[in-house]
Order: structure tokens, then sequence, then C-alpha cells
């Protein structure tokens, strides 16, 4: 059968809301435990499944789940065993067959999950959906990670509907969007390397290096990837598996800037998941311009949603490189500290992780995963118009029973009037037409960056913007590509960026320390040497233009 469901975190303050809520709809419990099995070497996470075998009301039942056809979406097999023992000889499917059959190592218990759980069966307009609350933890070699999450499956009718009630309790709740899997958090969990520390029960107000330390291992960033893209996809399919990776990144690296199982992370962590955050959002956006016409385009509210969050989050990105990484180079320097010194504080509050954890950000990211598992519908606004608990409880809490209640869920949401598909071309035109495309952004950029030291400082920001928009794409478009010349261009390109990038940090740090010098004339050093040091980058970046106009050209794609 195949599952698609909506999870996402509930944050410790609203916790015994939803509870309360839930228990006045008949919301009933259940107590779930789950053993999951692998290898040792991981080998069936590695190929994206997960195998459990759970106590469900006295009975275990074995579990196997695969990737579905979207994010949302997961092939789940569902076996029921007299023991809690996996058995592998149930399945028939040849793909599993073969992965069973290669495994080098035998299966063994890896990690576990306790979870009590409150679920209510909602029903509006033709659909149910299935509301689980769960509460509890996930261990693993002596760690453990807390569960409070809230789960949306579908049970009949549209998503559209999944994600009205989604939009709606997260602005209610300030719930926070996480698409892990309780097997992936347990997965990682049972390989981190630091030494053993109780996730759930410490304190983060207190200081413990060992579970900033641990916190890295289990939460990393998550970084730019490559899609996994076929030659012979289409540009449409191409288009859609870019744009899905993008938006992970985005999701994921939202999640941990949130605070999700990142409350104990150093500064320096919680700055790059800022960091690789806007990367996933830029990447997006890009993605969406190598692709126009290949691709539903981003509704006007969402493109202008993500540009405010991206510049706020920029803001603050800006404060910590300034703190971080110039403020000590300016004191190696000789900078004279002065009376109560010059150096950038830490900013209070971050604005980036209040952004990152607030509900208008968190419906922006549900908007975006519905146009992505949709496949266009623009559903903004629904959520709104829902009433009560957007969907009539089932009179059972969980049963079948009950009538349909009138509610604000929607299976119908109306279309977008750019919803419309893209008229389609053929392969080797189009993907001429890609490479010509991004033929016509690296022109954009060489011929301006011939006289690069000349430019104001805005036409340098300009691109350096176009700069990272060519590399993303040179990314996206590579399985359509001429290998050779793509990754010379990239090589190039790369060095262009390093530079780019390293000069617009002086910028910002030479903004900064002259709006301080006006109470705090020893800044002026600061100025001075950030001038300096903007002069030979600027040299620097020349040289790296050149070495990118030398690079050639992509001509026409792969042939």
């Amino acid at each position: 059968m195949m599952e698609r469901e909506l999870k996402l975190h509930v944050p410790a303050a609203a916790q015994a809301a939803v509870e309360q809520d839930l228990r006045g709809c008949g919301a009933h419990g259940q107590v779930l435990r789950a053993l999951y099995f692998d290898t040792p070497g991981r080998e069936l996470a590695r190929a994206r499944v997960a195998l459990r075998v759970r106590q469900e009301d006295g009975q275990w039942v074995q579990t196997l789940k695969m990737p579905g056809g979207d994010a949302l979406s997961r092939i789940e097999l569902n076996h029921p065993r007299a023991e809690p023992v996996p058995d592998l000889s149930l399945y028939e499917d040849p793909r599993l067959c073969k992965l069973f059959a290669g495994l080098r190592e035998p299966l063994a218990l890896r990690y576990e999950t306790y979870v009590e759980r409150l679920l209510l069966l909602l029903r509006g307009r033709g659909s149910r959906v299935e509301v689980a609350y769960d509460r509890g933890v996930v261990s693993a070699a002596g760690r453990e990670l807390p569960i409070s999450e809230i789960e949306f499956e579908l049970c009949q009718g549209s998503m559209a509907a999944v994600f009205v009630l989604g939009k709606a309790w997260t602005r209610r709740y300030g719930l926070v969007l996480d698409v892990r899997s309780k097997a992936e958090r347990g997965d990682i969990l049972a390989g981190a390397m630091p030494p053993a520390v109780d996730a759930g029960h410490t304190d983060p107000a207190e200081e413990h290096p060992m579970a900033a330390q641990a916190c890295e291992a289990w939460a990393p960033p998550r970084k730019a990837a490559q899609a996994a893209l076929d030659s012979d996809m289409d540009l449409g399919q191409a288009a859609s598996a870019c744009a899905a990776e993008c938006l992970d990144q985005v999701v994921r690296n939202a999640t941990f800037a949130a605070g999700v199982d990142t409350g104990m992370a150093e500064p320096a962590l919680r700055a790059e998941y800022v960091h690789q955050l806007r990367v996933g959002i830029r990447r997006l956006r890009s993605c969406h311009k190598l692709f126009a016409g290949d691709i539903r385009p981003l509704a006007p509210r969402i493109k202008a949603a993500l540009r405010r969050s991206f510049l706020v989050m920029g803001a603050s990105r800006d404060a910590e490189i300034v703190r971080r990484e110039i403020a000590p180079r300016l004191e190696l320097a000789g900078m004279p500290m002065g009376r109560a010194g010059p150096s950038p504080r830490k900013p209070e509050p971050d604005a980036a992780a209040a952004l990152a954890a607030s509900p208008g950000f968190q419906t922006l990211l549900l908007d975006l995963m519905a146009a992505a598992v949709l496949a266009g519908p623009d559903i903004a606004g629904e959520a709104d118009a829902a009433s009560g608990q957007d969907g009539e409880p089932d009179g059972q809490g969980g049963g079948s029973g009950g009538q349909d209640g009138e509610s604000g869920v929607r299976t119908a949401p109306p279309q977008d009037p750019d919803a419309a598909p893209p008229d389609a071309e053929a392969p080797p035109e189009a993907r001429k037409a890609l490479a010509r495309k991004l033929d016509k952004w690296l022109r954009q950029i060489v011929k301006p960056g011939q006289d690069f030291v000349s430019l104001d400082a805005e036409a340098q920001h300009k691109l350096r913007k176009r700069a990272k928009r060519l590399r993303y794409g040179l990314g996206f478009a590579a399985a359509f590509l001429d290998k050779p010349r793509q990754r010379r261009i990239v090589a190039a390109l790369a060095r262009v960026q390093a530079t780019l990038g390293e000069l617009n940090d002086l910028y910002v740090a030479e903004r900064y320390y002259r709006n301080m010098a006006k109470a705090r004339p020893q800044a002026w050093f600061a100025v001075g040497w950030l001038r300096a040091m903007q002069h030979q980058q600027k040299d620097a970046a020349q040289e790296a233009f050149a070495a990118l106009a030398a690079a050639g050209r992509l001509k026409g794609g792969k042939h």
C-alpha cells in the first residue's frame, strides 16, 4: 500500500494544547514499541529501506517502507508476526529479493522507538485524514532523541486536505515541518560517533561541550546535492527532480534552524543551518529560472515571501560573519581595541532562527511542498477558510463510524491561472535550448567581468548573484551537457565565486565598522584595513574572470 502523510514537529510549548484539543475531540490512546533492523553496514538504510517490527495493541506487526513518488509518499508493506523477529521470506518483490539476497551481513537490532500515540480521524468534504500525535523517544547505543510530532495521513480523498490541515494547525500551534522519519533519525543517532548524550533530558541552557559535539553528528547541515537525473528524462521531469532536491535542502535546514534536535548546537553550527537554508532558497529560485517553461512557476506571493525571508536571514548571517570571521582577522592585524572594544557582539535575539520557526515561514514551506506534491494546485488561503478542527472528528476518535461533518477541508483547490502545463518540447532541441540559456548566462558574467575593477559595488554584487545562478544551473543541467566543457566552466566559476564571496564579506564588514566609527574612532582602523583588502580581492576577481573567459562555452549541450 502507499502511505501519504505530512509530519510536523510539535514544540514543547504547544504539546499540552495539542493533546488537550485532540482528547477533547475524542482521540484515543495507543502505546507503540518498535524495533528497527539493519545490517551493521547500514545496507538497508543506504538502499532507502526501513524494516521494523512493532507491537501494536498486543500484536507484533512487521513493516517495510520504501520511497514513494514524492517527499510525502512511502510504499508500506505490513505483515503480522508472532514474535519480534523479522522474516525476509515474506517479500516477493524482485527488487527486495535482490536486495536481501545481496546483504553482506546479517540483520540486527539497530535502534528502537517508544511512543505514546493519540489517534483521531477527521472527515470533511470527501476526505478522511488520520491525525496521529506521537510523544516518546528514539534510542540507539545509549543515546536518545525525543519524539514530539504530529502526522496527518491521508486515508481517502486528496492530499490538498492534508495540507489545509497542516497549515491550519501550524498557524494555531506553531508547528515545524520535519520531513525526517523516525527511521532516519534513529539511523543517524545509531551512527553518531560522539559519546552518548541523552539529548532528550539535557538542559539546553547548560554548557555541555559533549552534547554540542553530538548535536553536529545527529543533525548535520543539509548541503546541496546533485539530483538523480537520467539523460533520458525530459526537461519537465528533470526540473521537478531538481526543484524537489532544492526544497529538501530548504526544509531540512529550516527544521534545524528552528531548533528541532539542535537546542544544544554551537553558534557556528546554527549559523551554518541558516547559510545552507539560504543556499537552498537561492538554488530553488535558480532552478525555476533555468527551467522556466518546463516547470510550473512559483506564485508571485510565494516568490515575494521567499525573497523577504532570504533578506532577513542574510542580515543575521552578515552579522555572524563579521563577528566570527572578520573581527578575529582585524585583531590579528593589530586593530586597537580601546575601552570596551569595537568588536561586534553576538546578535540577540537570533532573528534567523526566530524566522525559521515562525508560523508564517513554516506555512510558506507547506505551500512550496504542496505545489510540488500536488503538481501545481495553489492552496493559499484555504487553511484560513477552515473552521473548527478543519475537519470533523470521527465519532470514535480513529474508528470508521460517525457522520461526515461540514468542515474547511477542501479536496479540489482552485487552480492558479499560471498552472497550465507548458508545451512539451522534443528532448534534443530542448536540451540545446537549455545549453544556449546557460551560455547566455555565462556571457552575462564574462563580459562585465573583463573590467571588474572598474565596476561599482552594486554592479559587482549583481555579478556575484549571476555567478551563483549559473553555477547552480550548471549543476541542474549536468546530465544534459557535454561533461568536459561543463566541468571546465564549473572549476573556473568556483574560483570566481570564492573571490566574490570574500569581497562581499569585506564590503559587509566595512559598512558595519564605518557605522561604528561614529561613536568609536578606533574603528577607522578596521575601515582602512578592509578597504585595502578589498583592492586585493578586486584584483584577484579580475584574474578569476579572465580564467572563466578562457574556459569556453557549452555550445549546445550533449550530443
